[in-house]
């Protein structure tokens, strides 16, 4: 039985659990090549990220346990590579590692944003088997992706996992592991953006400082080199107060 499936099996509060496995890889289609992210995992990917398809389908049980050549394309990677004519059903070829395999595609993932990992829409998917047997040679997954029954069961399913891996693996294994939580991922987006919105408040405080500072020295030259005229106004009955709203009208007009 796959990690993935024990964790499934002995945490109630998790609905899903998607194995997944990626590197760069090289997409070739005629004079036509993209250098871009190669996703391996299984038919639950699609569900667990919400993620839509405009044409075909994408990977399912059977792809998975025969390990079949076939790739799903990111909107942005169909267009590129077909431009406007349908992709389904063509073959193209992967480059991974220095080797060549020639792949099916199967479908095409409706058009996405970026998300933390980059653009959704030039990612590829492969099933997880393909990728570690024939491209990676590997047994290891790179990281598992899990889903919790639903937004309240979060914490206490994040509690589960981190409980399974703490009793059932060894030390050895423990190491490979680091459990990730979405509200530990927005934290740091929070605390990042708010140290930048510090640190951009410092900056224009800095900013509007050293302008005010080349401004009090233009207007205390202005004031040096009008001495004349301000005695001229005083002498016509003119107020400091008056002096000085005409001064400071100056000084804003110059910031």
């Amino acid at each position: 039985m796959e990690l993935a499936d024990y964790i499934e099996e002995v945490s109630p509060s998790v609905k899903r659990v998607v194995p997944i496995s990626q590197g760069s890889g090289l997409l070739i289609k005629g004079n036509f090549n993209i250098q871009t992210t190669i996703i391996g995992t299984n038919a639950d990917y699609q569900e667990i990220n919400n993620y839509n398809l405009a044409l075909g389908q994408f990977i399912n049980v059977g792809d998975i346990d025969t390990s079949r050549n076939i790739i799903v394309l990111g909107s942005g990677l169909a267009e590129e590579l077909f431009g406007s004519n349908n992709p389904l059903g063509e073959k193209m070829k992967l480059s991974y590692q220095g080797r060549d395999y020639l792949f099916t595609v199967i479908g095409v993932m409706e058009e996405k944003g970026k998300g933390l990992a980059g653009d959704l829409n030039e990612q590829a998917y492969i099933p997880i088997t393909t990728f570690m047997k024939k491209l990676s040679n590997s047994q290891f997954v790179s990281y598992y992706m899990a889903q919790a029954n639903s937004g309240d069961e979060a914490s206490a399913a994040v509690g589960e996992i981190e409980y399974f891996l703490i009793k059932y693996l060894d030390d050895k294994e423990k190491e490979k592991f680091n459990l990730l939580s979405q509200d530990l991922i927005l934290d740091t987006i929070s605390s990042v953006t708010a140290s930048l919105s510090l640190m951009l408040g410092g900056i224009a405080a800095i900013s509007l400082l050293v302008g005010g500072i080349g401004i009090m020295n233009i207007m205390l030259v202005s004031v040096t080199e009008r001495t004349r005229e301000i005695g001229i106004r005083k002498a016509l009955g003119a107020k400091n107060k008056n002096i000085m709203i005409q001064f400071l009208i100056e000084a804003l007009s110059l910031s």
